[in-house]
């Protein structure tokens, strides 16, 4: 009994020995741990694609036969850096772009194309096609709150003659399903007259602020001129007075003062006339900027 109790006590691992050996199992394998590079993402604003990260100066400067090592250990050809072809992609007349396949030029497809009922003449103008497309919905969903609301035929007798209330409710959903595609077919051929219509209005109103630019700058430049023809002369008003009271000091000497607070008073005058059209003339600089 000892026997056999001891070889089942060695057999079964102890707890320690059973972290030890989870601790010691191997890691899992590198394509498990990161995800690849090239994997598509498809959300609504998707990361930056990962092949910008091949671009290094030190692959691009690689020989066309080398190969490039990529972080993640991957290695691929130099020949894939090397710009797509564009000639290949006019040949195929699509290209792809984050996961979608999308045509060279933009075709809009017929709601025939597309195995959907046209209830529109092509021949017609889209607007009226529209409008046409409009009134036949809100007769369809009367028709439909009709059919909806009236009481079962077996609690109702009609009168003989009597037209028969709207039925089958399915059927004018249906109908009214297919109208909204129509009618939703019909703006999307209208977008292109949209874009026109909308860029029109978009250079009027460029065109427009322009002129009102062109007004207003005429407008301060006109005050520019005024302001200085105005500094100008009192400038020269300025110059006047002061030559004016120095002639007139030297010419009456040092004794004469009363010709000499004339002088003085002159004097004074220029300097605040020239004081004052420096002001005007820092205000105007100021208005500019």
């Amino acid at each position: 009994m000892s026997d056999s109790g001891s070889s089942v006590g060695a057999a079964s691992p102890a707890p320690a020995q059973l972290q030890q050996q989870d601790s010691a199992a191997p890691p899992p394998p590198a394509d498990e741990q990161q995800e690849p590079d090239d994997a598509l993402e498809t959300s609504f604003f998707p990361s930056p694609s990962p092949y910008y990260t091949r671009y290094t100066s030190t692959n691009l400067g690689l020989s066309p036969t080398a190969s490039v090592q990529l972080p993640n250990g991957q290695e691929v050809s130099r020949a894939e850096l090397e710009p797509p072809n564009i000639d290949w992609i006019v040949e195929e007349g699509n290209y792809s772009v984050f996961g979608d396949t999308w045509p060279v030029e933009e075709q809009l497809p017929s709601l025939g194309e597309m195995g959907v009922q046209e209830l529109f003449d092509p021949t017609v103008d889209r607007s009226t096609s529209l409008l046409t497309l409009l009134r036949t919905l809100l007769l369809t969903y009367t028709q439909l709150l009709s059919s909806l609301l009236s009481p079962p035929p077996s609690l109702t007798a009609l009168p003989p003659g009597a037209p028969e209330p709207p039925t089958d409710p399915e059927r004018l959903v249906e109908h009214t399903r297919l109208i909204g595609v129509n009618m939703h077919h019909l703006v999307n051929e209208l977008r292109p007259v949209q874009a026109r219509e909308t860029l029109k209005t978009m250079m009027r109103s460029q065109i427009d602020q322009r002129r009102a630019k062109t007004v207003a700058i005429k407008q301060k430049c006109a005050e520019l001129q005024s302001t200085l023809a105005g500094l100008k002369a009192d400038l020269s008003l300025a110059a006047t007075g002061a030559g004016a009271g120095a002639g007139a000091g030297a010419g009456a000497g040092a004794g004469a003062v009363k010709e000499g607070r004339a002088t003085r008073s002159e004097v004074l005058t220029g300097q605040e006339r020239e004081k004052l059209a420096r002001e005007k003339l820092r205000a105007l600089v100021d208005g500019l900027q």
